[in-house]
């Protein structure tokens, strides 16, 4: 935000010296201060900003954010920019979260952003204002819900002030019924005969009788601007009264008719200044010299000043200024009637004094309004620019400027078709970008030069981003790697761009050590380069996930970490898609080191966040990870409920790898809790599934785990064995350290319940030197007790890895000690279960917790909990899942 304009949008305009003082209406907004809401509505020319001013003058606490709005700033992306830059000058610290949520892309919604500035400024401040002048320019929805979910949670700290024309489409009626809203109307703005005495007589120096007064009060209704029009007719007249009867009629009529009687009265160097920079929103000495080119603005912008026509400082120091809306309404159809080429020129000069400065947008609307098509389309051509604002959110803004080119200049240059590109796949739908590249390939046709070869590697750049929203399309892979085939050397960021959408494609495909080899260096490059937030991100979150499939967790927690703080500002998180991620997968890296309540919350701000992005695949990620959370901490009835959500959720959307992916971790979690028949359907549907698929991913590979698992709990050991030798062998050649552990593992079950102890204990014992210094538990501790005896054995032999056995060890809950025998229990348990005991399994089966047992039987939670200690040693287990499946392998349920 280094727009030197940008200070004058933020700049209280200083009450003028023909200032007339309103202490009815002063009075009036003071008593309402305390509401959420005040509202000064009225047309122009009825001096709602005036007013305004001359009532936070007299405030005790003059903290005041203020912002001038323009039609550009329906652009929400700029809108909210302009927010937080008014905000933070009450305090630098507000903001720094939605600055961030405007680098991302796709933009954050307004409300979203809105959201974050609520929460800075009940931390940052104590008692301030903030006005919106000339809020009647705003017409996008997006905004107006902003402002709204603004009002509805404004802070005690800060009060909100609207000046507007007309009404903005905000629950007005809702927050006046609730006391909420303060108003100053149309009416209350007229000046009353007295206070037009006293602006006349006074402010501008005339002496009229009070006949003269109240005919010229009745004639302008008590119309502000019509009054200073009139005064500034009459200085110098001598026919007072004729002139006072000589106008009548509408507002329009009426600032028409005095605005040309100012005009006449100026000198013709005057005049034919006020006409030539009446098409300048804002004006300064420098830039109104390169417009008349007449070389003497800063002694006539004084003389205006001076003179009190209508001239509005926008600044301390007297650099920038603007026109009253009303006086430059006439001035601009004034130089209109002289024709169009002299206004046209006028813009053309206009637009070469900007980009000379260095204000392309402010260049381009020039050039625009310039019918300079060729200097307009330049400039919009530059990628640079038009990146740049794309990836600050100011789409609508790029698509107003392609918009305003003729149909023939935007069909005719390559570069303008790929910027409609972009355009199109920041605003969606995706099917709408393949014409735009279709069309710029054609405008380039069969040229070699470099310019065509980097339109050409644009055009891949966008393909491959496009496969990369759906990277579960095997297309992704080939497109990305076509587009780095295709782009220059030269084209750093788009090259990084293309990295981050390769990489994850060879994750997802299980080519690990490749996609790493990617991911890396283009992490360090966006490290080294002037910083893009989503990209930095998503970098971290894919070389971190890359990591975890690599089986190197230690890395992936750091990398994740490292996300985490850039989406968090002061503890917050920023609501885009990435933070999501961010989160379910520290999560994830928290449950496999058995850090069960880092986890638990983790996933909670997940599942927060997603109430604002409403991102069904991000979603369903999370609760399946909340679902092994649940089923580690024996909390089987939210395992299951969150595994059942995350299915429905991931098949409500176009995502079939995360489908087969999602199902078969569901499947699992159905195996270790000992329903067998629901994960044999499961992997009856995947057969069918796999036998349509071209290419294999991660999830097809966790796939296999989980039907190996089912053989195995089938008692089908030479099946399993068979999936799972030739699933290992493909993982090492690829580098999916995690795959070839959990299939050394599920190899080392498998071999022991053959009576293999032996090869068993030698898997394992390759299973834990590869996961020796990550950090792994819940790999471990998921299999139970007879993976416990295997580790048990491991530590007997002295094998290499009885260091890592023995850590892990110490993580099992501890073995209750043995009752006596009781009857009642299926035959062959050593040791059966009570009838007490047996309530106590149906219970836990219907997922009761220890204290609904409790509850339920009468019993205090410690004696609940001391008979389920009692069932895990009778059943030789540790975990509430595995009670149920080994109560079920024994026929008690």
């Amino acid at each position: 935000m280094t727009d030197p304009l940008l200070s004058t949008k933020l700049f209280r305009p200083p009450l003028t010296s023909s200032w007339a003082p309103r202490p009815r209406l002063v009075a009036q907004l003071a008593a309402a201060s305390h509401k959420p809401l005040t509202l000064v509505s009225g047309p122009a020319g009825f001096g709602k900003t005036t007013l305004v001013n001359e009532w936070l003058n007299q405030l005790d606490d003059r903290r005041i954010a203020w912002l001038s709005l323009d039609a550009d700033d329906n652009d929400t992306a700029r809108f909210c920019q302009y927010l937080v830059a008014a905000l933070q000058t009450l305090d630098p610290a507000i903001g720094a979260s939605a600055l961030a949520l405007l680098q991302v892309t796709p933009p954050a919604p307004p409300a979203a952003i809105v959201a974050t500035l609520v929460n800075d400024i009940n931390t940052c401040l104590d008692r301030a204002w903030l006005v919106l002048d000339d809020s009647h320019l705003l017409d996008n929805p997006a905004i107006h819900q902003a402002l709204a979910y603004l009002v509805e949670h404004l802070p005690p700290a800060l009060r909100l002030v609207l000046t507007t024309r007309a009404d903005p489409p905000l629950p007005l009626a809702r927050w006046r019924a609730r006391g909420h809203l303060a108003e100053i109307r149309a009416a209350d703005l007229r000046f009353t005969p007295d206070e037009a005495a006293r602006f006349l007589n006074e402010a501008m120096g005339l002496t009229l009788t009070s006949d003269q007064v109240a005919a010229l009060e009745a004639r302008t209704e008590g119309w502000i601007a019509g009054l200073q029009l009139a005064a500034l007719s009459l200085q110098g007249r001598s026919d007072t009264a004729g002139f006072i009867t000589s106008f009548t009629g509408s507002h329009r009529y009426i600032i028409g008719y005095l605005v040309e009687e100012v005009l006449d009265q100026q000198p013709p160097a005057v005049q034919r200044f006020l006409l030539e920079t009446s098409l300048l929103e804002r004006l300064s000495a420098e830039l109104c010299d390169a417009v008349t080119e007449a070389g003497d603005a800063a002694a006539t912008l004084e003389y205006l000043e001076r003179h009190n026509l209508f001239l509005i400082p926008l600044d301390d120091v007297g650099q920038w200024y603007r026109y009253h809306h009303l006086f430059a309404d006439v001035l601009q159809g004034r130089l209109r009637a002289q024709g169009a080429a002299s206004a046209a020129d006028l813009h053309r000069r206009a637009s070469r004094w900007f980009e000379a400065h260095a204000l392309p947008a402010e260049a381009i609307k020039h050039a625009l309004a310039g019918q300079d098509t060729d200097g307009a389309a330049r400039l919009i051509e530059d990628r640079g620019l038009a990146l740049a604002l794309a990836g600050a959110g100011q789409l609508l803004t790029v698509q107003g400027w392609l918009d305003a080119l003729p149909p023939a200049v935007r069909a005719s240059r390559p570069r303008l078709s790929l910027t409609g590109a972009w355009l199109a796949m920041g605003r969606g739908p995706v099917a709408s970008v393949e014409p735009f590249l279709q069309q710029t390939e054609a405008l380039v046709g069969e040229r070699a030069d470099t310019e065509a070869q980097a339109v050409r590697g644009e055009v891949a750049t966008i393909r491959a981003l496009l496969a990369g929203f759906h990277l579960e399309d095997p297309a992704a892979l080939e497109a990305a790697q076509a587009a780095l085939d295709t782009l220059p050397p030269t084209a750093t960021d788009l090259r990084v761009l293309v990295a981050s959408v390769l990489g994850y494609a060879l994750c997802l495909r299980g080519q690990v050590d490749e996609a790493a080899g990617v991911l890396a260096p283009a992490l360090a490059a966006v490290r080294a380069g002037p910083g893009n937030l989503t990209l930095h991100v998503s970098l971290l979150v894919l070389l971190g996930i890359t990591r975890q499939e690599q089986g190197r967790l230690a890395e992936a927690l750091a990398l994740q970490q490292a996300a985490q703080a850039l989406v968090e500002v002061e503890g917050r998180p920023l609501p885009f898609p990435s933070s999501l991620l961010v989160y379910s997968n520290l999560a994830s890296i928290c449950y496999e080191q058995n850090r069960l309540d880092e986890a638990e919350r983790l996933l909670q701000v997940a599942v927060h966040l997603n109430e604002t992005l409403g991102d069904a695949r991000l979603l369903a990620t999370a609760l399946i990870e909340r679902a092994r959370v649940a089923h580690g901490r024996g909390d089987v009835l939210m395992a299951r409920r969150s595994a059942d959500e995350a299915v429905r959720l991931i098949h409500s959307v176009e995502a079939a790898g995360s489908q087969r992916l999602i199902g078969a971790q569901r499947a699992t979690l159905w195996l270790r809790m000992g329903n067998v028949e629901r994960a044999a359907a499961w992997a009856e549907e995947y057969a069918e599934q796999a036998q349509g698929l071209t290419h294999r991913f991660i999830a097809d590979d966790v796939a296999d785990l989980t039907v190996a698992r089912l053989w195995l709990a089938q008692g089908q050991t030479d099946r399993a064995l068979d999936r799972l030798t030739p699933l290992e062998a493909r993982a090492r050649a690829s580098g999916q350290g995690c795959i070839v552990l959990k299939a050394l593992l599920l190899r080392a079950l498998t071999l022991q319940a053959q009576g293999n102890l032996p090869g068993a204990i030698t898997r394992l014992d390759e299973a834990l030197t590869l996961a020796a210094g990550e950090g792994y538990a819940r790999v471990f501790l998921d299999e139970g007790a007879a993976l416990r005896r295997l580790l048990e054995r491991v530590v007997a032999e002295g094998r290499p890895s009885r260091a890592e056995a023995r850590r892990l060890l110490a993580l099992f809950e501890p073995t209750a000690p043995s009752p006596a025998p009781a009857a009642g229990a299926a035959s062959d348990l050593v040791e059966r279960l009570s009838e007490r005991e047996m309530e106590v399994l149906r219970l836990i089966q219907a997922g009761a917790s220890n204290q609904d047992i409790a509850d339920r039987l009468v019993i205090s939670p410690n004696t609940a909990k001391k008979h389920t200690l009692n069932i895990f040693g009778k059943l030789g287990v540790n975990s509430r899942t595995q009670a149920l499946a080994r109560a079920r392998e024994l026929g008690l349920l």
